[in-house]
């Protein structure tokens, strides 16, 4: 076998690399990995605060290392003569007891330099420049993460893909995600909310949608730069804001609501990412779905858990629920749920106001706390209001007009 998990879902052995042996402590991060294989031998030690920040790395290996092992054989312990300290202490990092470098916002300081990140729209540092201007490091990424076209320096700094630490110590080539590791395409530990999303992977990195989606470390909702979208009256959206979330602000803030105007300013002020996406898609499950949820646990990188969510919409789910509306005033035999007919008359923004006020009611409640059906029972209770506030704004201006 090429690779062996614990009890607990965490990967212990990866031979591919040569790595006989992954230990975990009790909050299942990685507290000891060893690897041996054709290029070295050698052992990595982490130690973690009790919220689970990384305070220090100890890279131990053979110096005198050469030779081809049998595969999943284990590490003499006793021949890793050679050792490298690294020491975190909040934005300061210390390797063998001397400064190595401050991490500042947007890059970092080392050896009497500034260096800088040019990023692109998921965060990934792609070219590395000093304070004169001069690229110092540049890496270009397949959409997990792993790094092609390489050039430049690329040991001169770790921090790469979606601004993750890559811990290359003894070739472990795994990014630092602070609550898991990643490596390649997904984690080695499983996802300690996993239960809350069964249709996604444990294992899985971002639903395995890397091209658009990043590990989030914020809260709000969240723009294509993975950073927080802002509207006002005055200046508008803020440049990150993708369509689907300015179609969503649009219904939820001009269709004459008032609590679908609360739901979206809950949204814009909540305390977690959420993602907000339309798709032209019809849904039916037994009845036709327009509007659904997932939310993802992870461990930002101050050690607290959090929480990111993402909300999808089907269009075609909504213009069924218009045409079902409408069939079913001129014909009530027509075997469809009532409640459809509270769509009646209303136009696709005007319904989508509907939907959305009902998701966001998931993105804003403590699922840990609070009962589920509970939930969802709040969720039917904002539809309806919003569709109430809406269906008697349009009949109060049909009486204007008359």
């Amino acid at each position: 076998m090429e690779y062996t998990y614990n009890k607990n879902g965490a990967m212990t052995k990866d031979l591919n690399k040569g790595i006989s042996s992954i230990t975990y402590n009790m909050l299942n991060l990685p507290q000891t990995v060893d690897i041996k294989n054709k290029t070295v031998e050698g052992r990595n030690e982490y130690t973690y605060s009790a919220a689970g920040v990384k305070l220090r790395a100890v890279q131990r290996w053979n110096p005198g290392y050469s030779t081809n092992p049998v595969i999943g054989s284990a590490v003499n312990v006793n021949a890793l003569t050679e050792t490298e300290t690294t020491d975190y202490v909040g934005n300061i990092i210390y390797e063998n007891d001397g400064l190595k470098r401050i991490l500042v916002d947007g890059g970092y300081y080392q050896n009497g330099n500034y260096y800088f990140y040019i990023r692109d729209h998921l965060g990934n540092n792609r070219i590395v420049i000093d304070q004169y201007s001069d690229a110092v490091q540049s890496t270009q990424y397949y959409p997990f993460g792993n790094s092609f076209a390489e050039s430049t320096n690329q040991t001169a700094q770790p921090y790469k893909y979606n601004d993750k630490e890559l811990d290359t110590r003894n070739g472990l080539n795994m990014y630092d995600y602070s609550a898991r590791w990643k490596y390649d395409w997904s984690f080695t530990t499983v996802d300690p909310l996993a239960e809350k999303y069964y249709s996604i992977s444990p294992y899985a990195y971002v639903a395995n949608n890397p091209l658009k989606y990043i590990d989030p470390t914020g809260k709000w909702i969240v723009g294509t730069d993975g950073k927080a979208v802002t509207y006002s009256a005055k200046k508008g959206w803020s440049e990150n804001a993708s369509l689907d979330v300015k179609k969503i602000g649009y219904a939820m803030m001009h269709t004459g609501s008032k609590t679908a105007k609360k739901q979206f300013n809950l949204m814009m002020n909540s305390t977690h990412g959420i993602d907000l996406i339309i798709k032209d898609e019809l849904r039916k499950e037994g009845h036709y779905i327009a509007g659904g949820w997932t939310y993802q646990g992870f461990k930002s990188s101050n050690g607290k858990d959090e929480t990111s969510y993402t909300v999808e919409i089907y269009s075609g789910s909504i213009r069924k629920y218009l045409e079902v509306a409408e069939k079913k005033a001129k014909d009530p035999n027509l075997k469809a749920d009532e409640r459809i007919l509270k769509y009646l008359g209303l136009d696709f923004f005007e319904a989508l106001a509907a939907i959305v006020g009902h998701e966001a009611v998931h993105t804003t409640q403590d699922h840990n706390t609070i009962d589920e059906e509970d939930i969802e029972k709040g969720t039917y209770e904002i539809e309806d209001q919003i569709l109430d506030e809406i269906q008697k704004k349009k009949k109060k201006e049909e009486e204007e007009n008359k």
